[in-house]
């Protein structure tokens, strides 16, 4: 676990602390994986630091499968 500035992350991190406003209000809860839309939230409410889980990174994007046949054509 890691302290890592918000301005910095890039999306697919894992928040390792949950992200708390006040009392009773979980903005985002921990486990979850950051996408650049909660990045620039988290941004625009002034949040500039998070925990997240070091070498614990998703890709936004997920690897295509395509059949062979479809390869082929």
């Amino acid at each position: 676990m890691k302290l890592e500035k918000v301005k910095n992350l890039m999306g697919g991190e894992r928040l390792a602390k949950p992200i708390i406003l006040g009392i009773n209000q979980m903005l985002v809860y921990e486990g979850t994986y950051l996408k650049k839309e909660y990045i620039d939230k988290l941004i625009e409410l002034g949040i500039e630091e998070v925990y997240i889980h070091e070498g614990d990174i998703i890709n936004e994007k997920p690897d295509v499968i395509i059949k062979e046949e479809v390869r082929s054509e």
